[in-house]
């Protein structure tokens, strides 16, 4: 599954559902049967936003770093043409948990041409542990 950051402000999500869009997290998600979003947490550092019929994972955010929104690339439904530099924010920049890959996949900094990290980047969990989900 690949992640990309972005802004909260940024983003809207669109609840199909319901039809209501929120900018920055999909809000409409805390509960309700008529969300299309589902908010787990599922530990007391972060939070995954995840559509309400399929459980497919849409965006997650740490309690560290609510300035920043991870979403999954595939749930954007958007063209990537939007204005300059917007299919280049979607390009991945790093490949993180590469030492959880199974073998057989070659996950080379040479391979995918991106900077990897056997988990997070050097100081990041240090910061996550930290940040709690309010």
């Amino acid at each position: 599954m690949t992640f990309t950051h972005i802004a909260p402000e940024a983003l809207t999500f669109r609840d199909d559902k319901s039809g209501a869009t929120y900018g920055g997290w999909p809000a409409g998600g805390e509960g309700g049967e008529d969300s299309g979003f589902r908010i787990l947490r599922l530990s007391e550092f972060a939070e995954r936003a995840a559509c309400a019929e399929c459980n497919s994972p849409v965006a997650m955010r740490l309690g560290a770093w609510k300035e920043i929104v991870g979403i999954v690339v595939a749930s954007v439904d958007e063209p990537l043409d939007g204005g300059e530099g917007v299919a280049e924010g979607f390009k991945a920049k790093q490949a993180i948990f590469v030492g959880s890959a199974p073998s057989w996949i070659d996950v080379s900094e040479q391979k995918l041409g991106v900077k990897t990290c056997e988990r997070f980047d050097v100081g990041v969990e240090e910061v996550v542990v930290k940040g709690r989900v309010e």
